[in-house]
């Protein structure tokens, strides 16, 4: 706009342009005129020089050493990752062999590791396993050939010439392979390479030629520079003057926040393609406000659904903790995320009877918290049939889970029922963290561990109770992993030593309600205010003096 509305300044623009052009059209004519063409020769001549050829000659050299060693790599990586197996020991079950590989591939240094088995109908190597998993590059059987006679690491051909193998045989029917892969196409690219430089041979004839032409394009130049400087730099000038212009003008009104104005000029050089870039970022500021705009109401939306499943997950955690006399009862959960995947419920199921609980689902976020709410559920509903048997609820809400849960999802659980007359304590404990119980008559501190492996992971009942009694100012005291793996700045971890030195210091004269507190604020002092990575939830049952 403002270039529009000074035109003497638009003139005074395309004035210093046609200088400019009038200087350049003119300086090359002179220039040759005056140093001759030697100087734009010397260039030509030096590409025929021994040095060059011999630079060309070694870096042809350079790239066949470098498949070789590359080769070579693969067939040592091969050798270590035989020698890892044959240590460890691996059957055929993809399972197994694939655990197996993944910690053998990290020893011997290869991108990948597999291992084929003969099929004797082809006959061809099958793929049985693969480290990574499903790793595409690699083919899923391979030509058998006279393979299964040869000893010592041999280079395996692979439909994907840029992965670079080698195998040996582990008996006659099991074929282990590793490698390296290369980028997409370097092998291809490298060929080509090879071949362009082998054309170098021809290089002297090629300069001669190119001689003469550049001889007589210069002459050519000069001629054609003389006659026609001014008239070309006249048009040049106009031609991007006048783009500038309408340029400006959009620039102005795009500023305003005329997001629908286009620059509407036609050029046929790279001033087009300056003008198609202004248009398309026009409309992609057009779209790019859109969709903050939606993005904007998607993230609200996401946000309210995040408030009401917090809410959902904070209705599911007990209103009140039981009132049971010569008994004090205190949990706590604070999410490392809006929602988070730990859990703890204490509840009555019978007269005298306390079932409590605390586990940990795999995850955080929202994911977690829905099987976390199924946990609470099951546990709620099949607790009043169930509750003299841990372990038999336990089993079945392991089956449950693992019915209807996706493969990775799992959950460490410790469950319990307290008898508040005996103090009696029957629990299981499905890989949560240690549940300590503080001794204070004794003096001791022990670890309730009994119980099975992790839920949604292993079908069958695979779970056992065990037992303890609690005497008077003892305190069970449940913590997911959240508290034991807290970190700090230095990446330390809490570790249990610092939960069993928190819950020793406590001594017998301290309320179940002060043993929380005092739990999370040695976790929250050790972090030095570090992010919580994991929920944390602590549960503590105390039986008073």
């Amino acid at each position: 706009m403002r270039l529009v509305k000074n035109p003497m300044k638009t003139r005074g623009f395309e004035r210093r342009l046609l200088v400019f052009f009038l200087l350049l059209s003119v300086t090359p004519a002179v220039v040759i005129a005056i140093f001759g063409t030697h100087y734009f020769l010397a260039p030509v001549e030096r590409m025929s020089s021994p040095a060059l050829r011999a630079s060309f000659a070694n870096s042809m050299e350079i790239a066949r050493e470098l498949e070789t060693k590359l080769q070579s790599d693969a067939s040592t990586a091969t050798e270590v990752l035989a020698d890892e197996v044959s240590r460890r020991g691996m059957g055929t079950d993809p399972k197994v062999a694939g655990q197996v590989l993944a910690s053998a591939t990290q020893k011997c240094r290869a991108d990948f590791s597999a291992l084929y088995v003969l099929d004797s109908q082809g006959p061809h190597w099958t793929l049985i396993a693969s480290h990574p998993p499903e790793f595409e590059r690699i083919d899923l059987s391979l030509a058998a050939g006279d393979t299964t006679t040869v000893a010592g690491p041999r280079e395996i051909p692979f439909a994907d010439q840029d992965v670079i193998a080698a195998g040996v045989n582990l008996g006659e029917d099991k074929l282990l392979v590793a490698g390296v892969t290369l980028e997409a196409g370097m092998m291809e690219r490298m060929k080509k390479t090879s071949n362009d430089l082998s054309l170098y041979g021809s290089a002297g004839q090629w300069v001669s030629t190119m001689r003469i032409y550049i001889i007589i394009v210069f002459a050519v130049i000069v001629v054609i520079t003389a006659i026609s400087s001014a008239v070309v730099s006249r048009v040049l000038a106009r031609r991007i003057s006048f783009p500038i212009q309408e340029l400006a003008l959009a620039t102005d009104r795009i500023a305003g926040g005329d997001l629908e104005h286009r620059v509407t000029v036609k050029s046929r050089d790279e001033i087009q393609s300056l003008i198609s870039s202004f248009n398309n970022m026009t409309q992609e500021l057009q779209e790019n406000k859109a969709n903050l705009i939606a993005m904007a109401k998607r993230e609200a939306q996401v946000a309210r659904d995040f408030e009401i499943a917090r809410k959902v997950q904070e209705d599911l955690f007990p209103d009140a903790l039981p009132d049971e006399p010569g008994w004090e009862f205190a949990a706590m959960c604070r999410p490392a995320k809006a929602v988070g995947g730990d859990y703890y419920d204490i509840f009555e199921v019978a007269e005298g009877k306390v079932l409590f609980a605390q586990g940990d689902v795999a995850g955080k976020g929202l994911g977690a918290s829905l099987v976390m709410a199924s946990v609470h559920a099951i546990i709620r509903s099949w607790a009043g049939t169930s509750h003299t048997e841990p372990s038999k609820l336990i089993a079945e809400l392991n089956t449950y889970l693992i019915s209807s849960s996706a493969p990775e999802t799992f959950v460490t659980l410790f469950l319990g029922i307290l008898d508040t007359v005996s103090g009696g304590v029957r629990y299981v404990n499905c890989g949560h963290p240690p549940v300590l119980v503080h001794c204070c008559s004794a003096g001791s501190m022990e670890e309730l561990t009994t119980g099975g492996p992790l839920l949604g992971v292993v079908p069958g009942d695979h779970y056992e109770t065990g037992e303890f009694k609690l005497a008077k100012s003892d305190s069970l005291v449940l913590v997911s992993d959240g508290v034991t793996e807290a970190k700090n700045p230095k990446d330390d971890m809490f570790e249990m030593e610092g939960l069993l030195a928190t819950v020793r210091s406590d001594g017998s004269d301290r309320r179940a309600g002060e043993i929380m507190e005092s739990i999370v604020n040695a976790v929250d002092r050790f972090a030095e205010g570090s992010e919580q990575a994991d929920d944390i939830s602590v549960l503590v049952l105390r039986m008073k003096p």
